[in-house]
């Protein structure tokens, strides 16, 4: 037969409700802080990501134009950088960077001057500066 005895039965504790809503509290607090820092700093990587390849694209545009022995007229307009290469259309189109609209021409021997193209970037104002030999990024503001 079974005997029950109450004194022996050790009540299992378990978690009020208050200690509960304080630790879902905390956790709340806590994701809201890391992940709109997370979101910023995928983003900064997104563009910076973006600046990378366009300054791969205008130096490979620019060993084009000396390998080809051929000037290459370049258009930056808004999120497009197009050119033409023996008549075929070339562009390469931006999801995070905005350019003012402007021309250069890259020469078989390097740019004709150096040149700078405004842009924007997020919030920031940026500057693509071209020379002969390479491309490079500088905060404007």
């Amino acid at each position: 037969m079974w005997h029950f005895n109450l004194s022996s039965f050790k009540a299992s504790r378990g978690f009020t409700l208050i200690e509960l809503l304080v630790v879902m509290l905390i956790l709340s607090i806590s994701i809201g802080i890391v992940i709109p820092l997370t979101v910023q700093q995928v983003d900064k990587a997104k563009e910076r990501g973006e600046r990378e390849i366009i300054v791969s694209y205008i130096e490979t545009l620019q060993n084009a134009s000396y390998f080809l022995s051929l000037p290459l007229e370049v258009s930056f307009s808004g999120s497009e950088i197009k050119t033409s290469i023996e008549d075929e259309e070339k562009s390469l189109t931006s999801k995070y960077i905005f350019f003012e609209d402007m021309d250069i021409q890259l020469s078989p021997f390097g740019t004709n001057l150096d040149a700078s193209i405004d842009a924007s970037i997020g919030e920031r104002r940026w500057k693509l500066v071209l020379n002969d030999e390479k491309a490079t990024w500088v905060i404007a503001d």
